[in-house]
């Protein structure tokens, strides 16, 4: 599979909507975290390739044990 090429954003507004479009996303991730938190669901991260979570106890897919 072949990368992709990468080509700098040189227009300033451009880069100011995908700076603010990253933010948007950001911010709705910090809610669903919470609001999964809140609810006692675990949420879920790799890491360097291993999954993760934020619960000590939480089932991991596929049975394999989390290291926090």
């Amino acid at each position: 599979m072949s990368k992709a090429k990468f080509e700098p954003v040189s227009n300033p507004e451009i880069f100011r909507r995908a700076i603010e479009m990253q933010a948007i996303g950001n911010v709705a991730v910090r809610r669903a975290q919470a609001k999964n938190r809140e609810q006692g669901i675990p949420n879920y991260y790799s890491l360097n390739g291993r999954i993760v979570s934020d619960e000590p106890d939480a089932p991991v897919p596929g049975g394999r044990k989390i290291k926090k």
